[in-house]
């Protein structure tokens, strides 16, 4: 009879091991789902391919691989949307953002010095209505780059003529401004399309 009740005794404590073990089991699977779920929608973003709404319909985005600047910190991107265009300067800002890496959101790229515009002609193949982060502001006269920044500093690599042909805030209140052809810069209206544009990934702190 004792025998009896040992023998029950130790076929419910090996029950009781053997569900406490599946419960860690459980834990530990269901641990390493929620881990999955939550991965950041950042990490997602960078992977996913992005088609801009343009006037024309959907438009497809050939991007290269960021690359970092080191001395600023920032990572560049090269957007083309090689024979159409990507949109006028409010639509490929706002695609701008869309874009992330490394858990840092875009936004249009400030060749801000001579050391990033020469990083960027030197690594991308910046080509004609590359577009910059840059705007002519007409009611002020003042250059502002997309972040607010106003450069004051003289610094510019204009091309021979500052704007285009009559696109000289006629009927526009802001000029955005891009690299032409000889890879120097240029303001035209707003309503204009680019075929490209530069992002930029500033660090966290920006």
């Amino acid at each position: 009879m004792a025998g009896g009740r040992r023998n029950v005794m130790q076929l419910r404590i090996r029950a009781m091991i053997s569900l406490r073990f599946d419960r860690q089991m459980l834990l530990v699977a269901l641990a390493a789902l929620l881990g999955t779920l939550l991965t950041p929608l950042a990490a997602a973003q960078e992977k996913a391919p992005l088609t801009l709404r343009s006037d024309s319909g959907p438009v497809t985005e050939y991007a290269t691989e960021p690359l970092l600047h080191e001395p600023s910190g920032r990572y560049f991107q090269f957007v083309s949307c090689k024979e159409v265009h990507c949109g006028n300067w409010a639509t490929v800002s706002a695609a701008a953002t869309r874009r992330y890496h490394k858990g840092r959101r875009g936004r249009l790229a400030k060749p801000d010095s001579w050391e990033v515009h020469s990083f960027l002609v030197s690594n991308f193949d910046i080509g004609k209505l590359t577009l910059t982060g840059l705007r002519y502001i007409c009611p002020s006269r003042s250059l502002v780059w997309i972040d607010g920044e106003v450069l004051d500093s003289g610094f510019g690599i204009w091309d021979r003529t500052w704007s285009r042909t009559g696109d000289r805030c006629s009927h526009t209140s802001y000029m955005p401004v891009y690299y032409t052809a000889n890879r120097r810069w240029q303001a035209t209206d707003a309503g204009k399309g680019f075929r490209g544009y530069l992002v930029e990934y500033p660090p966290p702190s920006e």
